[in-house]
């Protein structure tokens, strides 16, 4: 949101003047993120005892699932906050 888009149409301030700013940093959230939620994806259930594995992997997905639909809902209400 604090990126130069619309620039006839927007009531924001710039920081990132330049695209590849944004580039760069949206590379490096995205190979970080991924790394670090396909390792809690995999090493999470072995954490708890072995009764207890496949809820905590359920429990994982049915988490992630719903963080990923709230933020596909909160998404376009932020689009139009430009």
């Amino acid at each position: 949101m604090m990126c130069n888009v619309a620039p006839e149409n927007r009531n924001t301030n710039v920081v990132f003047a330049s695209d590849y700013s944004y580039i760069i940093i949206l590379i490096l959230l995205s190979v970080s993120g991924g790394f670090l939620g396909n390792v809690c994806q995999m090493l999470g259930p072995k954490k708890v005892s072995g009764y207890h594995q496949e809820t905590a992997g359920i429990l994982q997905t049915i988490s992630l699932v719903f963080g990923l639909g709230v933020g596909s809902l909160v998404g376009p209400a932020l689009v139009q906050l430009l």
